[in-house]
């Protein structure tokens, strides 16, 4: 179910509800993340060494799983120990990136500063701030970022603000749930 109080991430969904902003990652936001930044926003050169490391990536991964049990009866040698190791961190960096969930209350939000056509930097704390950058996967999510923290309360700064009809039409839903509280 889709949040009215939330927006997509480059690699998940944040939800600005209950008092907290929440920015999770799913395993589709991380591939589509590396998808959009390996092909989709490069030049045909930068394309090709993209689908290069994607079919090298795509072979290793199966030599890998051959060469698991003799590693964990023991009787493998260096290459396979280090085959089935790196491909091990890799699974496991991208567990953990789409698995994380990074939390902040509201009240703690010093303020949202829109750092670039898509990305958001979250400034809070008391004190030394602690900063939390937000990327998004348009300059359309970030504007409907944008608007739900400004109807929750939290100040922005933005110096890409226009006031351009594209964005009408959502602030006028979210103020219509405002006023339906």
């Amino acid at each position: 179910m889709r949040s009215e109080w939330g927006f997509r991430t480059d690699t998940g969904r944040a939800t600005v509800a209950d008092g907290r902003l929440r920015v999770s990652g799913s395993l589709r936001g991380v591939l589509g993340k590396r998808w959009r930044e390996g092909w989709a926003r490069k030049g045909s050169g930068r394309r090709l060494l993209f689908l290069v490391s994607l079919l090298g990536t795509a072979s290793v991964l199966p030599r890998a799983l051959r060469s698991l049990p003799d590693v964990l009866a023991g009787r493998a040698d260096v290459s396979s120990l280090l085959l089935v190791a790196g491909a091990g961190f890799v699974v496991a960096a991208v567990a953990y990136r789409a698995a994380r969930t990074r939390s902040v209350p509201l009240r703690a939000i010093a303020e949202v500063r829109r750092v670039d056509r898509d990305r958001l930097r979250v400034e809070y704390g008391d004190g030394e701030r602690d900063k939390l950058d937000v990327e998004t996967p348009t300059a359309a999510d970030a504007d409907e970022a944008v608007e739900i923290f400004r109807l929750r309360g939290v100040p922005v700064e933005d110096l890409t603000d226009a006031d351009g009809p594209e964005s009408s039409e959502f602030r006028r839903r979210l103020r219509a749930k405002e006023r339906d509280k």
